[in-house]
């Protein structure tokens, strides 16, 4: 009988983690869209050659769980996307948002941190196809720089004389906004 009871509490403890294990969300899938979506707050990522010295953090919209290191990404998601870029996202409106509000959100978001010294709405280039435009802000701190790019489907630049996102016409169909963030150190 007590080997019974111990049994029973050792199953109910085993059923408790499995039940656990089943209801949290992995750190990193892609949604629909083929966009990655990373469930942590921030995302470290560091040189190769001195990781311990230069290295990047990356704050993750709507990320809630603890910070991860970009090389447990690239473990979890696996061998098939060793050359992709992970930190590739895309975001959709909500019923009763429109695809403006969508992008302002994600650069408020962002001016909290990687943007606070810059002006949103004055992005360091613009450029459009007529169909798709491309807004880039570029991201220096200590010995790293980059780009925070988005790409935004259904917009068009219409003053090419400025970089205003007040001159950016984005039309309110249901295309994801696209943001990516490429990352380099400087020796």
């Amino acid at each position: 009988m007590k080997y019974l009871k111990i049994s029973f509490k050792l199953g109910i403890v085993f059923l408790f983690i499995n039940v656990e294990n089943l209801s949290s969300k992995p750190i990193i899938f892609q949604n629909k869209n083929q966009c990655w979506v990373i469930s942590a707050q921030a995302v470290v990522i560091r040189d190769e050659i001195k990781p311990e010295k230069y290295f990047f953090t990356i704050p993750i919209y709507k990320g809630k769980e603890e910070i991860v290191e970009e090389s447990e990404l690239y473990k979890i998601a696996g061998p098939n996307f060793k050359n992709e870029s992970l930190l590739s996202f895309c975001e959709t409106k909500v019923k009763g948002q429109k695809r403006e509000d969508v992008l302002l959100a994600i650069l408020n978001f962002y001016k909290k941190n990687l943007l606070a010294n810059k002006n949103i709405f004055i992005p360091d280039s613009v450029d459009s196809d007529g169909t798709t435009a491309q807004l880039i802000y570029k991201l220096n701190e200590g010995n790293s720089n980059g780009s925070l790019t988005f790409l935004i489907p259904d917009s068009e630049r219409i003053d090419w004389n400025s970089n205003n996102l007040n001159k950016l016409k984005i039309r309110d169909t249901n295309s994801p906004i696209y943001f990516s963030f490429d990352i380099g150190f400087r020796k």
